[in-house]
């Protein structure tokens, strides 16, 4: 089986489900009461997530590594700036003790 027959059964599939789904939701008893639709709509939206995964799921992994890689460079340049003004500040420290506080009188 080639790509092109699997991703034209794949939305083969995704077409069907989507028609049963519009066919669910043009049914009147379900909106008969308010209860019957949000469950069908949630069961609806947590299947249409499962299905299109392979669309999506890729580019979510990799944004999200993107995201987590990005945030970590900035922790770590944070942490490297703090690192250098707490340097920086203990210098200025020491230059202030080791300079002596009355100069010796001749």
């Amino acid at each position: 089986m080639t790509f092109t027959e699997l991703y034209q059964k794949y939305l083969s599939f995704l077409w069907s489900a989507f028609q049963y789904d519009m066919e669910v939701f043009s049914k009147p008893w379900l909106y008969a009461w308010f209860i019957p639709v949000m469950i069908y709509l949630m069961i609806f939206l947590m299947k249409w997530i499962a299905l299109t995964f392979p669309i999506w799921g890729p580019f979510a992994i990799a944004f999200g590594s993107l995201a987590h890689l990005i945030d970590s460079v900035v922790k770590a340049r944070v942490k490297l700036s703090w690192c250098r003004i707490n340097e920086q500040q203990v210098a200025e420290k020491d230059k202030e003790v080791s300079k002596p506080s009355n100069p010796p009188q001749s």
